[in-house]
């Protein structure tokens, strides 16, 4: 289970099943995740022939654009 995977799975804890956005990952109570990657992309822990290897690699550079192009927009370009 990688970092991206605690998302999904507290929505199944809480029942909250309905969300239009459960995360990049998945819930470890609906799929056996059994393979996380390194912020390298390169480092894999787990079961090395995941089918799930690839999504997660996928989740480090979506993560890295939404935190280097603002997403969620700075503070100081909202309005006051």
């Amino acid at each position: 289970m990688g970092q991206i995977d605690i998302y999904p799975t507290l929505l199944d804890v809480m029942g909250l099943n309905n969300y239009s956005w459960r995360g990049m990952g998945h819930s470890i109570l609906q799929y056996p995740v059994s393979s996380a990657v390194h912020w390298d992309k390169k480092s894999i822990y787990g079961n090395s022939d995941s089918p799930l290897i690839p999504d997660q690699i996928k989740a480090w550079d979506i993560s890295n654009l939404i935190l280097s192009k603002d997403y969620f927009g700075s503070s100081a370009s909202r309005p006051k």
